[in-house]
């Protein structure tokens, strides 16, 4: 007689019938799938949740330079609901008369705050 053994799942918890081996957790592959994206959403949410916004604000910087508006103010920026925290990274580089200017990415599209305008470098 085979143990029962219950869906390690959290949301399923199903009974687990026809087992071949005792060393199964799950029910299905499903299951399976489910119960390791719970856990990584659990451990790594922060990071999944930046990763989300910057996707967000690649979709927004990608719409907005198809219309072609040039400089883009802070506010158009905002009331496309772009989060001016979520980017990959900046770069320092120095321009054409000399200064340092910080220049921002994410993914393939670069830009720069200057005089609260958003300037799109290279896309």
């Amino acid at each position: 007689m085979k143990l029962k053994k219950k869906c390690k799942n959290p949301e399923c918890q199903t009974e687990i019938q026809n087992y071949k081996s005792s060393k199964r957790l799950y029910c299905d592959d499903v299951c399976k799938n489910r119960s390791a994206y719970l856990k990584r959403t659990i451990e790594e949410g922060h990071l999944l949740e930046k990763d989300k916004a910057i996707r967000k604000n690649y979709r927004i910087l990608k719409k907005l330079i198809d219309f072609n508006l040039g400089p883009l103010s802070e506010q158009t920026l905002l009331s496309h609901g772009f989060d001016f925290d979520a980017y990959h990274g900046a770069v320092v580089k120095i321009d054409d008369n000399g200064n340092k200017v910080q220049i921002n990415r994410i993914y393939d599209i670069y830009f720069q705050n200057k005089d609260n305008k958003i300037i799109i470098i290279k896309n």
